[in-house]
């Protein structure tokens, strides 16, 4: 039986990131992998999504340049050459981690891994004991009755973003961030979108100030949204679709050649989705439904029970502060704990429970910030202004609309706002919210000041290059304290 210190199971940001960093501390580590190196961060979530929503936003910038200067004629969308695109960029980045790991000298093994006891686990024929164990195996889409994925007609986001084809119509069932995300993506590239959401608002928990920027650009895209609304049945349509040209007027002009992105009619057998809405039931139809509901906690081969292992009533491993399972030798990490599924969260994870294992280091929880990839972008950090309260500060907010902003005027990106809030007695800034262009970029000066318990003066008198996005956080800052200059102060 090979023996070693320790062995990490499932190759997604939070597992090799942790594997090399063991593996830098000298320990004899195996990395176990049933798929692909990368995990579903890599391969079917955020690195693919961000390129195709960025490829659809570039389309939409061309079609719409003429304000700038932009004039070009018959722009088209071809979205083989888009998929070629992810394809080779998904590759070069699993050839970018193999490297990594074999420089670092980490031992990677392909297969299931099951744990036979505490302290062995077994991959296909082979058991392995070690000393310390970090269950990194993510989270996969959730399945519900009644809407089960079949890959053609019913999709996960894993088959929304391998579609080489474009629909007419997309039903979304989820209006939150992958639903949303993914929607505004194809709804750039002219496909209508019509998206059901049970909650009272789109992107449930997240600020309603940020939301309803948001609101108002869905609105202005045609993207239907039906909140508050539950989803009762799904019915296949066993004929297909027409074609409807009618209604989308000549698609020729601004989104290319219909026929070789958008493919045979054929190909789209239909949906009926019956959904319940004010006390009523409502029949809404579409060429596919993308369901996008929630995910669930990769775990079901692991044999959990073998190593005395608990789980919550969803399935997600219990951990303690320092990121112990049940069994304290063994760590998990990331989406298979809950919480914020979130790839930046699993990597801080792993290094942190390599650094207990390799030198004995504590585990230092900090602020996770969170980024939203629709158009306007949503970003945020720490308290808003209700958790500030709840926690038992006396909360002051400063916020700085991008409207105001000389860059944000200058690339015609003036939508949104930031906004701080800070402790009115110590001026401490305790959280950072933004929406508007490159949001997900400008929060990490926010996590800066959050993490590390910045005041407002600190980023107020903090030089910032004119005219760039990020002074949007020193106006909001010097708006918290009362003496901003580019907007009235209250």
């Amino acid at each position: 039986m090979k023996k070693v210190d320790a062995v990490v199971i499932g190759a997604g940001p939070g597992g090799y990131v942790c594997a090399i960093r063991l593996a830098q501390y000298g320990k004899k580590v195996v990395l176990i992998e049933k798929h692909k190196l990368g995990g579903e961060c890599l391969n079917y979530g955020c690195i693919p999504s961000k390129s195709l929503i960025f490829a659809s936003s570039l389309f939409e910038k061309v079609t719409e340049g003429k304000k700038f200067g932009v004039e070009a004629d018959n722009v088209r969308f071809n979205m083989a050459s888009l998929q070629k695109w992810r394809e080779n960029l998904v590759k070069k980045l699993n050839q970018g981690i193999s490297f990594l790991l074999k420089q670092n000298k980490v031992e990677v093994l392909e297969g299931e891994a099951q744990f036979t006891s505490p302290t062995t686990i077994k991959v296909d024929k082979e058991e392995i004991e070690a000393v310390h164990f970090v269950i990194a195996t993510g989270s996969q889409s959730l399945h519900i009755p009644g809407f089960e994925f079949d890959g053609k007609t019913v999709l996960s986001s894993k088959e929304a973003l391998e579609l080489s084809k474009l629909p007419h119509k997309i039903l979304i069932l989820g209006g939150g961030v992958i639903g949303l995300e993914l929607g505004m993506y194809f709804s750039k590239l002219g496909v209508e979108i019509e998206v059901v959401e049970m909650m009272p608002q789109i992107l449930p928990g997240t600020d309603k100030d940020l939301v309803h920027v948001l609101e108002k650009n869905l609105k202005k895209r045609k993207i239907e949204i039906h909140t508050s609304t539950k989803a009762k049945s799904l019915k296949i349509d066993s004929r297909l679709r027409g074609n409807d040209k009618g209604d989308r007027g000549n698609d020729k002009g601004d989104r290319g050649n219909d026929k070789g992105d958008r493919g045979n009619d054929e190909q789209w057998k239909g949906v009926t989705l019956t959904v319940e809405k004010d006390g009523k039931e409502v029949k809404l139809e579409g060429d596919i439904l993308l369901v996008t509901i929630g995910r669930k906690a990769v775990t079901e081969s692991l044999q959990l029970d073998k190593a005395l292992i608990e789980t919550d009533a969803k399935g997600f491993i219990l951990v303690n502060p320092h990121l112990q399972t049940s069994s304290s030798h063994i760590y998990a990490i990331g989406d298979v704990t809950g919480g914020p599924l979130l790839a930046h969260k699993a990597s801080f994870q792993g290094i942190q429970v390599a650094n207990t294992i390799g030198r004995g280091a504590p585990t230092q929880p900090r602020p996770v910030s969170w980024a939203i990839f629709t158009d306007p972008e949503i970003a945020g950090v720490g308290l808003n202004e209700a958790q500030a309260v709840e926690q038992g500060h006396e909360a002051q907010v400063g916020k700085f609309p991008f409207a105001a902003l000389g860059r944000a005027s200058a690339v015609g990106e003036t939508e949104g706002f930031v906004k701080i809030v800070s402790d009115k007695n110590t001026e401490v800034v305790l959280g950072v919210f933004i929406v508007g262009t490159h949001a997900s970029d400008l929060i990490s000066e926010g996590t800066l000041a959050v993490t590390h318990k910045l005041k407002l003066e600190d980023i107020a008198s903090t030089i910032h290059p004119h005219p760039t996005l990020p002074e949007a956080l020193m106006e909001a800052s010097e708006a918290a304290l009362g003496h901003a200059i580019h907007i009235t102060n209250h």
